[in-house]
C-alpha cells in the first residue's frame, strides 16, 4: 500500500539508503539510526541539523503516508526497521521493504528534529542562561563590598551637603568652597571621585527601565550560538500562533541580519535591519544602548541573543512549534474537529467531568482568578508598607 505512494526515483533513493557509499563505513540509514553523540553545544546542533536537512531533502514528507496508514502501524514498521539490519531488510519483498524504509525515514525525520530541539533546549538552559545567571550573581557578589564602601563615602558627602543648608542667615548664600571644606573634613575629593566611578559602573541610571542583569553575560556567549543561528531557521519548518508569530518572523530573518556586512564598528549594525518590536524589557538597553546610540545603530550580538531567548521561551510554551517533530509540535494539531469531535464529545466531557456548556465553568474560574488577584494586590501593598 505504502509503496504505491512512491515514484520510481523515490524507490531507488530508499533502496540506496541500505548501501554503503564508496569510502564510507556504514550506510546513510545506519548513520542516521546511530545519530549524533548528544552534547549541548553549537557544533553538535549543527551536525544534527545537517542530518535533518539530509532526510528532508529526500522529499518524502508530503506523500500522505499518515493519512493512508494508521499511525500505530507506521510506528510498528519504523520500530521494526530501526532494529533490523540491512541484510534482513534487503531480503524482504519490494512492497514490505519499501514500506518499512518509508516508515523509518518518516520516523527518523521526526526524531532528528526532536533531537535538535532537545539539544537547543539543553544548550539554552544549562550552557547559556544558567551560566549567564551564575556569572551575573558572582559579579554582583564581587562588586558588593566595593559598592557598599563607595556608597558610604557618597552618603557622608551628601550629609555634609544637607548640613550646609543651615549655615549663615536667611539672606546669606553659602559659598561652594565652604561646602567642599566641610565635605573634605570627612572624606577626600579623590575618594569621592573614585566612589562615584564605582557607583556609576555598578548601578543603572535612575531613568533606566529595567536592569540588564544576566542578559549582559549572555551576550558575551554570542559565539556559542552564532553558527547554529545561521542555519536553524532554514532547516526546520516552524509554525506559530498569534503570540509567537512576531518572534518566529524575527528568527527567520536572523540569518540575513548576521550575514550583513556593516561599515559600523563591530558589533553594531543599522537599526533598520531588525524588528524593534521583539526587543522587550531589559534587552532594550543592550540592543539599542543607553542612551540610544547615534544614528540608531544597534548591537548585532545583543539582538541575536534577544531573539534566540524569546524564540526558546516561545518554543517551550508551544507558541512556536515544529510540525515535523513529535515532542515539539503544535499541541492543537491532535484536537478533534467537526464530526470526529461530535462522535466522542459526550464520552470525553463525562470522563473529564466537564459541562457541555463552558460559559458557566469559565465564569466561575474568572471569579476565582479575580479574587486571587485581589488578595495578591493587598499583600503587595502590605509588604510595601512594611519596607518603609
Amino acid at each position: 500500500m505504502l509503496e504505491g505512494l512512491l515514484t520510481a526515483g523515490q524507490r531507488y533513493v530508499l533502496d540506496q539508503l541500505l548501501e554503503v557509499p564508496a569510502g564510507a563505513r556504514v550506510s546513510d540509514l545506519g548513520r542516521w539510526r546511530k545519530g549524533v553523540t548528544p552534547r549541548a553545544s553549537g557544533p553538535t546542533i549543527i551536525k544534527v541539523l545537517d542530518q535533518v536537512a539530509e532526510i528532508g531533502n529526500l522529499g518524502l514528507a508530503n506523500l500522505g503516508a499518515e493519512a493512508l496508514v494508521p499511525p500505530r502501524r507506521l510506528g510498528e514498521l519504523a520500530k521494526y526497521g530501526m532494529r533490523a539490519d540491512a541484510s534482513a531488510l534487503r531480503r524482504h519483498p519490494d512492497g514490505r521493504r519499501l514500506a518499512t524504509l518509508l516508515a523509518m525515514v518518516r520516523h527518523l525525520e521526526g526524531k532528528s528534529v526532536d533531537d535538535t530541539l532537545e539539544l537547543l533546549d539543553l544548550l539554552m538552559a544549562t550552557e547559556l542562561v544558567n551560566k549567564a545567571q551564575n556569572a551575573s550573581d558572582k559579579e554582583k557578589v564581587r562588586k558588593h563590598p566595593k559598592l557598599a564602601k563607595a556608597s558610604a563615602r557618597l552618603a557622608v558627602a551628601v550629609q555634609a551637603l544637607f548640613a550646609s543648608d543651615g549655615w549663615g542667615g536667611p539672606e546669606e548664600e553659602v559659598r561652594v568652597a565652604e561646602v567642599w571644606e566641610a565635605i573634605e573634613a570627612v572624606v577626600s575629593r579623590a575618594d569621592l571621585r573614585a566612589a562615584l566611578v564605582v557607583v556609576n559602573d555598578s548601578v543603572l541610571p535612575a531613568d533606566a527601565a529595567d536592569p540588564d542583569d544576566w542578559r549582559a553575560e549572555l551576550v558575551g556567549r554570542y559565539t556559542t550560538v552564532s553558527g547554529l543561528l545561521k542555519v536553524l531557521p532554514g532547516v526546520i519548518v516552524f509554525g506559530a500562533n498569534a503570540e509567537g508569530t512576531p518572534v518566529l518572523e524575527a528568527m527567520k530573518a536572523l540569518p540575513g541580519v548576521l550575514a550583513y556586512r556593516s561599515r559600523l564598528p563591530a558589533p553594531l549594525i543599522p537599526g533598520r535591519l531588525i524588528d524593534a518590536g521583539v526587543v522587550n524589557g531589559p534587552w532594550k538597553r543592550l540592543v539599542f544602548g543607553h542612551p540610544v546610540r547615534a544614528g540608531a545603530s544597534v548591537s548585532r550580538h545583543a539582538y541575536a541573543l534577544c531573539v534566540l531567548e524569546r524564540f526558546w521561551r516561545a518554543l517551550k510554551r508551544r507558541e512556536i512549534y515544529a510540525e515535523a517533530s513529535t515532542r515539539w509540535r503544535n499541541p492543537q494539531a491532535e484536537l478533534l474537529e467537526g464530526a470526529q469531535w461530535e462522535a466522542v464529545r459526550t464520552e470525553a466531557l463525562t470522563a473529564l467531568s466537564l459541562p457541555s456548556d463552558p460559559d458557566r465553568l469559565l465564569a466561575e474560574h474568572a471569579r476565582t482568578l479575580d479574587a486571587a488577584l485581589g488578595v495578591a494586590v493587598v499583600l503587595g501593598k502590605i509588604r510595601a508598607d512594611m519596607r518603609r
